[in-house]
């Protein structure tokens, strides 16, 4: 069902989000010492193990274009939402469940664009959805051994995108309340200390070892200078010259609640199906303590999820992944958490019966998202190109290719291979601390492995980028000799899809003799 409501954006050239080419393009470079966090790739507001997983699928021969993205992005939502119908249905039925499941799968299947997109947080909600999936399962304890999986799987999410850790400490601290309640006996003091141990161990074992491979590799340097302090500069607001306001400006507390109230209120149909664990608790426990203690644990998920979306304020659409995933994970906790009842009959005649059902509301939620997928198709691609013969003549695939300007969608289109780590300008024009650090690496990148192109990517509008934004060798002047020396400039002809009128960018290509 997900790939037919989807099957347009699947098959969609450009992209829903320019964050989904720069993955994309960290993917290609990182596959160059794919086994080497931070070796050959950088990162930004995403983390090492983006690049790493999508290194290892360019490995395998996986192409690194859009409609991979988009391919990938499908099968994460559909794969959220099967966890999600199954975990409850197995305990209240499909047919049940599903008033509660469509409306939420309906809205992240076909509400926004931004959501056909592989964005940047789809690989810690798998992680924090499967870790759901282990830790409550109904009417069994949650054994030492598989809450220490649980709290391995919630830490390895923050090394795709950080700014789930709020979730990941959330689904960690649920679990535990509900091996706490779902214990089979009191608990000795060993067994006390061997479940803290075992705890510990998973939620710290992943980070210790990625950080000791790359001490090991000789690239941690290059994680705390990259990616750690341009998130500490984002987070405190000093990060400056992106020209979208990124960082730019501090919001006033009134406006961020006012801001965080509205994209909570116009996406309601995210707690859709936690509602019907809220019913099952508040309904099924006669014990007041009992009762107050379960919906405290199935809150928490949810409660992370909104404390995410205020701290990362303002709230881009992407953004509301996290609150899809902190209800999908409180609503496969009230299915662990409920009071026993009968598994529902899996027999023929049971299913005969709900058949017609269960079709009715599949095909609903089918045709209402196609009808919404088609109100909210993007935009023609990102860039068509006039004379796409020259400039695939001038670079042809597979060469080595630097982009200056926020449009790495190019390496997709053209099957280029990044020459430097910084596969946008992002990191190179942001005025941070460590700006100065950033353009000395990309130098010496440059350098030691000269691309065969440069691409002066600025100034069209469709590449999203600051239109105050200047050409390379004005902006890095130490790259200008070199360019005049060892490349030709070219003058390429590029239009967006129905421009009335084209523009022209600079493609210098390398010299034979330099």
């Amino acid at each position: 069902m997900s790939i037919a409501i989807r099957w347009n954006a699947i098959g969609y050239t450009g992209w829903f989000n320019p964050d989904e080419a720069e993955l994309l393009a960290a993917g290609r470079r990182a596959a160059m010492q794919v086994w080497m966090p931070m070796a050959t790739s950088s990162a930004n507001t995403y983390l090492v193990l983006w690049p790493t997983t999508l290194g290892l699928l360019d490995l395998l021969g996986v192409p690194m274009s859009l409609r991979t993205a988009h391919t990938l992005s499908t099968g994460a939502y559909a794969a959220v939402i099967a966890m999600v119908w199954i975990a409850t249905a197995r305990r209240w039925g499909f047919v049940r469940t599903a008033v509660f499941i469509v409306p939420a799968a309906y809205w992240m299947l076909a509400r926004y664009s931004d959501f056909f997109q592989m964005g940047s947080e789809l690989p810690s909600v798998l992680l924090l959805v499967v870790g759901a999936v282990l830790a409550f399962t109904p009417g069994r304890a949650v054994s030492a051994r598989r809450l220490a999986v649980v709290a391995a799987l919630a830490s390895l999410a923050p090394w795709f995108k950080v700014q789930s850790g709020l979730l990941a400490v959330g689904l960690v601290i649920s679990a535990c309340g509900f091996a706490f309640l779902s214990r089979d006996s009191v608990w000795t003091r060993r067994e006390w200390t061997q479940r803290l141990l075992l705890l510990a161990l998973g939620g710290l074992g992943p980070t210790a070892v990625l950080l000791a491979v790359m001490a090991v590799g000789g690239t941690l340097d290059l994680f705390w200078d990259e990616p750690v302090e341009f998130l500490r500069a984002y987070l405190t607001h000093n990060v400056k010259g992106l020209g979208y306001g990124l960082g730019e400006t501090t919001a006033p507390l009134t406006e961020k609640l006012r801001g965080f109230v509205v994209s909570v209120l116009t996406n309601a149909f995210a707690f859709s199906w936690a509602l019907l664990g809220l019913v099952a608790l508040w309904s099924g426990t006669r014990n007041q303590a009992g009762r107050l203690a379960r919906i405290a644990v199935w809150s928490i998920p949810m409660l992370a999820a909104l404390a995410t979306l205020l701290v990362m304020y303002p709230i881009y659409v992407h953004y509301l992944n996290f609150l899809f995933a902190g209800t999908a994970i409180a609503a496969i906790a009230a299915a662990g958490l409920a009071p026993a009842e009968t598994i529902p009959d899996r027999g023929p005649s049971l299913l005969a019966r709900r058949l017609p059902a269960w079709a009715l509301l599949t095909t609903m939620v089918f045709l209402l998202a196609a009808v919404e997928h088609q109100g909210a198709s993007p935009a023609p691609p990102a860039v068509a190109h006039q004379d796409e013969e020259d400039i695939a003549a001038l670079c042809p695939r597979g060469s080595s290719v630097f982009v200056w300007g926020w449009a790495a969608e190019l390496y997709a289109y053209y099957d280029w291979r990044p020459a430097s780590r910084y596969v946008t300008y992002g990191l190179l024009l942001a005025k941070t601390p460590n700006q100065g650090h950033y353009r000395a690496r990309f130098l010496q990148e440059l350098t030691d492995d000269p691309p065969t192109c440069v691409v002066n990517a600025i100034g069209p509008a469709w590449f999203g980028d600051d239109a105050a934004a200047t050409p390379l060798e004005n902006e890095i002047p130490d790259t200008g000799g070199w360019l005049h020396r060892c490349y030709v400039p070219n003058r390429v002809v590029l239009r967006p899809a129905a421009a009335p009128e084209p523009e022209l960018i600079d493609v210098w290509t390398r010299r034979s003799d330099c």
